[in-house]
């Protein structure tokens, strides 16, 4: 649902007929207002183990997280050094977004050049950059996933659950939540979901990267 179709479905949604159970499915819950995720109960459908397939910019981000256990650098300097990291993955993501849109972009002009006006090939050069940034965000919501999920199995660990979001890493997380006490485990969640929050507004993202991780990590 777009936004216009989910503002109509809102009333709905508030005012339920009697005995209806809606189910919303969405892989990407982002995508959803804030009005609309406020009044539903959100349940992850977690794949069986072994199921989920990695993106190449998921799978960067995990290797770089399965070594963060082991990191003797601490503090600002670690923070900012894991920073750096995440945002080498993300900078990659969207070049690689970029170049793929603009060389079909590029197909579309060579062949429509003769035959339309500039005013197509203008609008059609704006929707090919939405294109861009919205798979871009989304690729950076899954990341921003991914990484909330690797905290909290941290925590779920250190609170004895059997069930993980990342089962393949389990001992790579319970090394961490033997690292952390569960209020640095809580205070590093809290940046964290802080960071989801600031990433969906206009707000700077190395800013807020750095920012956060500090909180974070640091």
């Amino acid at each position: 649902m777009n936004d216009s179709a989910q503002n109509a479905f809102l009333r709905t949604l508030e005012e339920p007929p009697a005995g209806a159970l809606f189910l919303l499915l969405t892989h990407n819950p982002r995508a959803l207002l804030p009005t609309t995720r406020s009044r539903v109960i959100e349940i992850s459908l977690l794949p069986p183990p072994g199921a989920r397939q990695y993106t190449p910019g998921e799978r960067r981000l995990l290797e770089v997280l399965r070594k963060l256990g082991g990191r003797s650098s601490a503090g600002i300097s670690g923070a900012l050094a894991l920073k750096a990291e995440f945002q080498e993955i993300l900078e990659a993501i969207k070049n690689g977004i970029k170049k793929e849109l603009e060389d079909e972009f590029k197909k579309e002009q060579d062949h429509f050049k003769q035959t339309t006006d500039g005013n197509w090939l203008k609008q059609r050069e704006e929707q090919v950059e939405a294109q861009i940034e919205a798979q871009y965000q989304q690729q950076r919501d899954a990341l921003m996933d991914l990484l909330l999920a690797w905290v909290g199995d941290a925590a779920r660990q250190q609170a004895g659950s059997a069930n993980l979001d990342i089962p393949d890493y389990a001992d790579a997380t319970a090394e961490l939540a033997g690292r952390w006490s569960a209020a640095e485990l809580n205070q590093r969640l809290t940046a964290l979901r802080k960071l989801d929050q600031f990433l969906r507004t206009n707000v700077n993202e190395s800013l807020a990267l750095e920012v956060s991780f500090i909180a974070a990590f640091g």
